[in-house]
């Protein structure tokens, strides 16, 4: 007895300190069933079945932060992609081409669509974009047995099976957003018609389309779908979204569309051939490529490499709750464990920010639903917004305010019930590094985590009151589509309202700020990363300091 008491004195030994342990055993207990070991980042390079290449991440950078593959010479990745955001956006909805040039809270100029997603650890991302419209068909980001899947023109043929020089999706992926209009591209050229995005082709993937016949008037836009070239009506009405506007001639005009009607690939030799009469670029890539050290072209396949290696390299997947699954029970503080508590349990967050499979320990099942999420707009207009958005019926139109997300990327004439179903349905965001992202859900509605959080409770009531002044939104997002349509197609299982108490909803949100976050993926660590200079001599963007 009386060595019990010494003990206990000692603070060895309390009823409070074995409660802790045994409740840390079955919170870890919990984690490591759903999936999450707290390895992953230790996987990265068997994941890869190789080392990461260092000088090939430098190059890689330097890509990623050059002007060169903008054809209309005032964006580069970094534009969007924000250091101190975690490589991801401080805007609600991005700001493209056409911006003041800043990269940061400052940022101003032309709104595109939807919020840029973080790059940190996209690497293990089985599906990209809000929509999921680049995919690894083998549920691998890793694995390019069964090719990857894009959205038309590149389809399922742009990037087959085996593929020897596009082995990551990520290798993939860093061949589209130059292609991109309102990122990069811009429109400078196309008066009296336009070619959509990507993110506006039809779901097809046969990469097939029919060029325009000789003869026919000039529409005043077209838009891809999923036979071949959708063409509308030549006659104007005040709804029709004008693209001509966008021209404003900076920059590089879009070439002529190829024989099969797109012009993604005109638009990659135009960027080929930039890096290729650069000759600090082909120094660079003659390093990492033996080939173009003797004398070959850099080919489009090495610029998507580059790219890719460098966001391969920005892994950050080591949080206090990795720590805490391998067995360090002191790496999260008590209510960090009391948020992941709930996070696995009653609130049952980990049904759709699965950690297990696929989900890659990423806090996402990589899946697409429609969460009832207030819907803003910039206008449609010259130095507004120059992506259209949708009516309540479909139609894209100069007063839009929808985004209908996953049915972008289905036919609606040809797929008339699987366009309905997809409506509003976007992927489920990743939440690690969370605490980076100054707003959230695809559209940044909300500049708060817990009231993003609060949305998830109670769909139909957020989004009934929803204020975006309120919600911080910046003025020019204030248009709000009337929330009743997407309400009406509710996802199950956020349909019902869960109640959690203000203290279970603030320790919630202590996991997913703290829990989650990586201890090296600070914004001022993240900045450091912001090369001096790019090898084509080109002005970096003005970044703003991060905050202390």
């Amino acid at each position: 007895v009386v060595a019990a008491i010494v003990v206990c004195a000692a603070g060895l030994l309390t009823t409070d300190s074995f409660a802790q342990s045994e409740s840390d055993r079955k919170l870890r207990q919990t984690l490591n069933s759903a999936g999450l070991t707290g390895d992953i980042q230790q996987s990265l390079e068997k994941r890869l079945r190789r080392t990461i290449d260092p000088q090939l991440v430098e190059i890689g950078k330097l890509v990623f932060f050059d002007k060169l593959q903008g054809l209309h010479g005032d964006n580069s990745c970094a534009g969007c992609h924000a250091p101190a955001a975690g490589f991801g956006d401080f805007k609600s909805i991005a700001v493209g081409v056409d911006s003041n040039d800043i990269v940061g809270a400052a940022r101003k100029g032309v709104r595109n669509q939807r919020r840029t997603p973080m790059v940190l650890n996209n690497a293990f991302y089985p599906k990209l974009m809000w929509n999921g419209r680049f995919f690894a068909p083998s549920g691998d980001p890793f694995d390019n047995s069964q090719g990857f899947a894009f959205t038309d023109p590149e389809g399922t043929n742009k990037f087959p099976a085996n593929d020897p020089n596009v082995k990551l999706l990520l290798a993939a992926q860093g061949h589209i957003p130059g292609t991109e209009l309102p990122e990069m591209a811009g429109f400078t050229g196309i008066t009296g018609s336009f070619f959509a995005t990507q993110r506006f082709f039809a779901g097809s993937t046969t990469s097939k389309f029919t060029p325009l016949a000789v003869g026919i008037p000039l529409p005043r836009y077209e838009v891809f779908s999923a036979g071949g070239l959708k063409l509308l009506g030549t006659t104007s009405s005040k709804e029709d979204p004008d693209f001509s506007q966008f021209d404003d001639g900076h920059g590089v005009a879009i070439p002529p569309a190829a024989a099969d009607g797109s012009r993604n690939e005109p638009i990659r030799d135009v960027i080929m051939q930039r890096f290729n009469t650069s000759a600090e670029y082909k120094r660079l890539f003659g390093k990492a490529f033996p080939e173009v050290a003797t004398g070959g072209p850099i080919t489009f396949a090495m610029i998507g490499q580059a790219l890719s290696e460098f966001q391969v390299s920005l892994t950050f997947a080591d949080a206090p709750v990795d720590r805490f699954a391998r067995g360090d029970w002191r790496a999260m503080s008590a209510a960090e464990k009391r948020g992941a508590t709930l996070f696995f349990g009653k609130a049952n967050c980990v049904s759709c920010h699965g950690v297990g499979g696929r989900s890659n320990q990423m806090f996402s099942d990589f899946e697409m639903y429609n969460i009832g999420v207030p819907q803003i707009a910039p206008k449609f207009g010259k130095g507004t917004g120059n992506v259209p958005f949708r009516n309540a019926a479909g139609d894209f139109v100069v007063s839009g305010r929808y985004d209908f997300g996953l049915a972008d990327i289905r036919d609606k004439d040809k797929q008339p019930q699987e366009f309905e179903s997809a409506k509003f349905k976007f992927r489920t965001s990743p939440l690690r590094n969370i605490h980076l992202q100054p707003t959230f859900f695809h559209n940044g509605s909300f500049t708060r985590l817990e009231d993003a959080v609060r949305h998830h409770l109670d769909p139909h009531t957020s989004a009934k009151s929803y204020d975006p002044q309120k919600a911080g939104v910046e003025p020019d997002l204030h248009q709000v589509a009337d929330p009743g349509p997407i309400l009406a197609v509710l996802d199950p299982k956020v349909s019902k309202r869960l109640v959690l108490t203000d203290a279970e909803i603030k320790d919630l949100v202590r996991f997913l700020r703290v829990g989650l976050a990586d201890p090296k993926a600070t914004p001022a660590k993240l900045a450091a990363m912001i090369p001096k200079s790019v090898p084509s001599g080109l002005p970096l963007q003005k970044f703003q300091p991060p905050r202390p």
